[in-house]
Order: structure tokens, then C-alpha cells, then sequence
């Protein structure tokens, strides 16, 4: 499901697939209140919602697919046995500072994703931000480097464990990813998982500076 803002911003809510979708606009939300249903789950719930009702429809009109939605390139998280994959991005211009929000019930404390502040004042999410579990301010120096720290761990896969200006070694199971100040970060998550990559160009820039 896609939703547009009154400024313009498009949000696709629900799993990443790599491939255009079908959309259609059904319904303007007015400033007053709009109920929203969706279908319960049940004893044989799969994970997916079958059905949504709004208070209000109008005629269904073709929609163009919004770029700011799409990968550089596609994804296919198929082959690492992860389903389904979610996607977020943000550009990396002009951040003045990030709340990660982290899980602190395990012991790396993973980084589930982050918002992100400009020095415009706009705000931006990705990956998955949970007023219920820890977050941490981290100011950024917009003359310094911003690396994103991945770690693989045994069970969970690749997940983001640190986004900080100073650069650590990498290894086998750790990775650096150079948040470029004039780029495009493309966060991919499961439940389990964590991808981050350059999305102008579309490749994991893992441990390498440019």
C-alpha cells in the first residue's frame, strides 16, 4: 500500500518486491478522521493481510510508480533465506543527527534502523524504529566520514551494529559502509536481517571508502 503526504513525500508500506506493482489511487484522506480496517488474523494467519477498507472511496485511477520507492537496482534477498524483505531509504546530505533505535535484548544490541534529522529541519526513517525499545542520539560532524558497522552473526545473519565517524577493522564477519554525503542509503531488513547499500549506484559498498 502506497501513501502520499499533503507535501508531496510517498511512503510504500508492506514487503519489498522486486518488481513494479500495480497501483491505484482509491481514496483522498480529508483533514477529518478516516477509519482504516484490515483482516484479523486468524487460527491459519499466514502473515499477510488480505483485505483493507476505508470509510470513504473513490474511483480507482492509475498511479505512476514513484521512484523515490524503487531500488537502484534490484534486490533479491531470496538466495539469503530471509522472507519477507521490507524497504527504506534516505539521502545522506545535509544529516545533522540520528536516533538509532536499538535492541537491546540481545547482546551485540543490533541497530534495527534509525531516524534521521537535517539541518533543514526535515526528517527521514529507515529500517525499523520502535518507541519501545532503546534510543540513542549520535551527533554528526558534517566534515567527518559516517561509517555504517555491520556485523554477520552466527544465527542472525548481517545486522547493523553501529553507525559512528570512526572506522574500525574489518574481518570476516565485520563491514564498513561509507555514508557519502551526496548518495542515497538503501536499508533492506527482515525480522533477522539488515542489508545497507549505496542506492545511486545499487552495490553494498562493504569495507570499500569509494
Amino acid at each position: 500500500m502506497q501513501f502520499t503526504t499533503n507535501k508531496g513525500r510517498n511512503v510504500l508500506v508492506g514487503s519489498y518486491a522486486p518488481r513494479e506493482l500495480d497501483l491505484r489511487a482509491v481514496c483522498t484522506l480529508r483533514s477529518r478522521r478516516t477509519r482504516v480496517w484490515y483482516s484479523v488474523p486468524h487460527e491459519n494467519f499466514d502473515g499477510e493481510v488480505r483485505y483493507v477498507a476505508l470509510d470513504r472511496l473513490s474511483p480507482a485511477v492509475p498511479r505512476r510508480y514513484p521512484p523515490e520507492v524503487v531500488p537502484a537496482t534490484p534486490f533479491d534477498g531470496s538466495s539469503l533465506g530471509q522472507a519477507p524483505w521490507l524497504f527504506s531509504s534516505c539521502p545522506t546530505a545535509d544529516i545533522a543527527e540520528l536516533i538509532l533505535c536499538r535492541d537491546d535484548s540481545l547482546e551485540y544490541r543490533p541497530v534495527l534502523g534509525m531516524v534521521v534529522r537535517y539541518g533543514s529541519g526535515r526528517r527521514a526513517s529507515v529500517g525499523e524504529v520502535r518507541l519501545d525499545l532503546e534510543l540513542e542520539e549520535v551527533r554528526v560532524d558534517p566534515d567527518a566520514p559516517l561509517y555504517i558497522h555491520s556485523w554477520r552473526a552466527r544465527r542472525q545473519g548481517l545486522c547493523v551494529v553501529d553507525v559512528t565517524h570512526e572506522r574500525g577493522p574489518s574481518g570476516r564477519r565485520q563491514h564498513w559502509l561509507n555514508m557519502h554525503k551526496d548518495q542515497m542509503l538503501e536499508w533492506f531488513f527482515t525480522d533477522q536481517c539488515t542489508i545497507v547499500r549505496h542506492g545511486t549506484t545499487g552495490k553494498c559498498y562493504l569495507d570499500v571508502d569509494d
